[in-house]
Formats: C-alpha cells, structure tokens, sequence
C-alpha cells in the first residue's frame, strides 16, 4: 500500500487527490464522501437508470486510471464500484448502503478495476458462505469483510430523491 511504501503523508494526499478526481467526475448534486480507509461513497441524485449510473462508474474508473504524482513518483490506483439503485435495491439507506457494499466486493473478486450491479444472488450467497463456515454452536452471524490492499474502492447508489436518510 502506499503508506506501507511511501509513508502516511503520501497515502494522506493521495487520497485527497482521489477524493478531487471523483468529485470532479460526478455533477454538483451529486455527493463524494469518505467513509474510511480507501473506501469512498457516492450518492447520485436524480440518476435516470441504472445505464446513466454505470456510465459514471465508467468515467469514475477512467479518471482513476490516469496515474497520480505523489513525491515525484506516479502512482497507479485501481477501483471496485459497487451499485445499488434505490428504490430497486433498497428504500432505505442501511439496506442500500449493505447491497451496494456487497457489489463493491463483488468487483473485487472480479479482478477490481470494474464495477457491479447489486442483486438479489450476491445477498444469498454470503448467507449460504456464513452457514457454510459457521462454527457448531455459534448462534450469532457476523458479517465481516476483510480489507484488500488497494487504494480506491468505492460504494455507489442511486436516490431519486434528496430527501433519503437513514431513518426513511
């Protein structure tokens, strides 16, 4: 990772200058927050379908594929782009934010650099995995997924209203 490689301060502006690139991309309604790590969440309002919002998934990962220059050095991230489209996906933020998490680990399994669709299978296949991997006697689940070494991930989902919050 590149704080591991070049220090926290490179890591620090490097995700800054991600942060600048996905702002940048998306229009002004449309929001750009970081959640964490390397993690960012975008929210599109008033998106028209669900073509429009892989077109910005495309141009997202584009302008991430244009090398960064951290400390005179060029720097190359890649993207995994989860997407859930409300209302198809979720009325609710929790449950939009839970299905566009599972697309974004779903592009990383597929060799990142590339985006996904939530759907219903990806939410059955990690019930069936935690069944299929839970200790004799456990009787709570949890949903934990591990962190790769990458440095943008991203998760995306639609609203067609401004009005969405968690408590909807």
């Amino acid at each position: 990772t590149v704080n591991d490689s070049l220090g926290h301060s490179a890591g620090d502006t490097l995700l800054c200058d991600v942060a600048d690139r996905l702002q940048s991309t998306v229009r002004e309604c449309d929001t750009v927050s970081r959640q964490g790590g390397d993690e960012f969440l975008i929210i599109l309002g008033e998106i028209a379908d669900s073509e429009a919002a892989a077109s910005v998934a495309v141009k997202l990962l584009a302008r991430l594929a244009t090398p960064f220059h951290i400390e005179g050095l060029e720097v190359i991230a890649t993207g995994s782009v989860g997407i859930a489209m409300y209302p198809r996906d979720g009325s609710d933020t929790d449950t939009l934010l839970k299905h566009a998490d599972l697309a974004m680990y779903r592009a990383k399994e597929a060799g990142r650099n590339t985006f996904q669709f939530f759907n219903a299978e990806m939410n059955s296949s990690v019930i069936e995995d935690l069944h299929r991997t839970r200790p004799a006697g456990m009787e709570t689940e949890v949903f934990a997924f591990g962190k790769l070494p990458l440095a943008f991930s991203a998760r995306c989902f639609t609203a067609r209203h401004y009005g969405l919050n968690k408590d909807d």
